[in-house]
């Protein structure tokens, strides 16, 4: 059974006068038999916007498994081959429905939500690691928002 841990991670960064500042990377991870990553990146694709234009990724999988995908891999579209990798790194953009928080730090507007009251929010950049050491049969999906707020 897929093991969600939620948790934010710190990171330094330098501001415009040069003064060390710690910012956060807001992120998730579920952990699933790496059997279900074919399935797992195919439910996500559902979860992406419409009207996004980004030519097709193919993405080849440990075992030989093809799938194709509406997202970018390093902002490139071109073919990914993790036959022989133990990392996938995908850049997506997600439906998300609106609350109270979403509508607020985007200053949503009526008609920049779909047909479900959902907005696309993205980058949000995504992490597959297959046979993560901890779980060598699992594979990690760590989704890390491309924001600090």
């Amino acid at each position: 059974m897929p093991s969600p841990r939620a948790g934010t991670s710190g990171k330094m960064q330098s501001d415009l006068q040069g003064v060390e500042c710690m910012g956060l990377d807001y992120s998730y991870e579920i952990f699933t038999p790496a059997q279900n990553v074919a399935g797992a990146l195919i439910g996500l694709a559902e979860l992406a916007p419409r009207t996004q234009r980004v030519p097709p990724l193919t993405v080849t999988l440990p075992g030989g498994d093809q799938i194709v995908l509406p997202f970018t891999s390093n902002f490139r579209s071109e073919p990914v081959d993790c036959s022989t990798s133990s990392r996938l790194e995908l850049d997506t953009s997600i439906m998300f429905g609106v609350d109270d928080v979403v509508r607020e730090f985007f200053d949503v507007q009526e008609s920049e939500l779909d047909e479900l009251g959902r907005i696309a929010i993205g980058y949000v950049y995504l992490t597959v690691r297959f046979a993560p050491t901890l779980h060598p049969r699992y594979a990690s999906l760590q989704f890390t928002a491309a924001t600090s707020g």
